[in-house]
């Protein structure tokens, strides 16, 4: 009897059927045929990762043009205006979508989240004005990398304290490379004056 058949007659569960055995092999070639399970699993996490690509690509993509847009509203209209309504559209947008999904218990189990949820948005709404203000005053070029950057490394160091997250050594180089590009970047803000 293997291990696997003991354990399992022990907690009186059935064995599973085993991922591959010598019967599940095709006498014509040498692949491993997967139990149809672990077939749907590794299909799944195929999709899983492509819909994940796709959805960090289009945030990408819609991010560039955000910036573009609030930086092009910044310079022709008054900054708080410009914020008003980006921060108006960008929370209207969301809520049409997720109100056929919102339930009271949703919102009654989960109060710590919505608190964070609404802690999260006055720090956008501030972020925005903010944001459309120094695209009025730098050039996106500057304001861009020293901002979405700076955050990049702010959340990564924070999230070391909040959530006890690890920063692998690659990480840590990549964030020091970060903090010197702002520095450089900064330094050619200045003496260009």
């Amino acid at each position: 009897m293997s291990l696997r058949a003991a354990t399992c007659a022990l907690s009186k569960s059935p064995a599973p059927s085993p991922i591959w055995s010598p019967q599940n092999r095709s006498p014509l070639s040498t692949s491993v045929k997967l139990s149809p399970t672990v077939a749907n699993l590794t299909k799944n996490s195929k999709s899983a990762t492509l819909k994940a690509v796709f959805y960090i690509i289009a945030a990408a993509i819609l991010y560039a043009l955000a910036i573009l847009f609030g930086a092009s509203a910044s310079r022709n209209i008054n900054t708080n205006f410009a914020a008003g309504f980006s921060n108006l559209f960008g929370a209207v947008i969301p809520l049409i979508v997720a109100i056929p999904f919102i339930t009271r218990s949703n919102l009654s189990s989960h109060k710590f989240g919505v608190v964070m949820t609404v802690a999260s948005g006055i720090c956008l709404a501030l972020f925005v004005m903010a944001l459309t203000k120094s695209y009025s005053l730098n050039k996106v070029g500057i304001v861009a990398p020293i901002v979405f950057g700076g955050a990049i490394v702010l959340s990564t160091l924070l999230s070391t304290l909040v959530f006890k997250e690890k920063i692998s050594l690659i990480e840590g180089m990549g964030l020091a490379i970060l903090t010197l590009g702002f520095g450089i970047i900064i330094y050619a803000r200045v003496a260009a004056k």
